[in-house]
């Protein structure tokens, strides 16, 4: 495992989902410096949690644990990006 690369990955699923490290910390029974402690890289989290920070971001305990998504996982979350971008984009159209 790469402390590193799943400091990353939290880091990167945590702001697709808009949420601040008190936020993902509150509900994982885990303080926001412990969350920033993981995405600097510099620990991971406690194996009794990594379901559920699996299950919060909608992905796999192999991709967290490996720092990386599966292809899969990955267009997924990139149609989620760009439905976002297309949702601001009609509302920046409707109001001019």
């Amino acid at each position: 495992m790469d402390s590193e690369k799943v400091g990353k990955l939290i880091s990167t699923l945590r702001h697709d989902k808009e949420m601040t490290q008190q936020e993902l910390g509150d509900k994982l029974g885990v303080s926001y410096k412990t969350i920033s402690k993981w995405e600097c890289g510099k620990g991971l989290p406690d194996i009794s949690i990594l379901k559920e920070i699996s299950l919060i971001f909608g992905i796999t305990t192999d991709e967290l644990l490996s720092g990386e998504l599966d292809i899969k996982n990955g267009d997924e979350l990139d149609i989620k990006n760009n439905k976002k971008r297309l949702f601001f984009a009609l509302i920046l159209f409707f109001l001019y």
